[in-house]
């Protein structure tokens, strides 16, 4: 898995923080260029799909503080609704969103909360 250490989310990791960056950064790779910042959307999945995986919802470290209260704020129901779905169907958003994610033509967050299939 190639790892961006100029990335702030990466960098600012520490102990098992960096557990959590690192599987962040796996489930939703980032599409934006270094340096560049997106809508936010990838930070809101790549936490869901983080806490998905690892049982339980927190930020991810070095984000700054308004993107981390909009990750938090964002993050939490679309956590408890994919929760909520049964197995096969969390699954299934969180194959969706790691397509979207990996070819950097999808709406990561559509996938995840089941709007990109609408």
């Amino acid at each position: 898995m190639p790892v961006d250490f100029d990335d702030d989310v990466i960098a600012a990791a520490k102990g098992d923080e960096l557990t959590w960056a690192l599987a962040g950064e796996g489930m939703v790779p980032g599409c934006s260029p270094v340096g560049w910042s997106g809508t936010g959307e990838e930070d809101v999945a790549r936490t869901v799909a983080v806490g998905w995986v690892l049982g339980e919802l927190r930020s991810l470290p070095g984000s700054s503080p308004s993107l981390r209260h909009y990750g938090d704020t964002a993050a939490r129901p679309v956590w408890r609704k994919l929760e909520a779905l049964p197995r096969a169907e969390q699954l299934a958003r969180i194959d969706a969103m790691r397509k979207a994610a990996f070819s950097c033509k999808g709406d990561v967050l559509g996938a995840l909360t089941g709007r990109a299939s609408r």
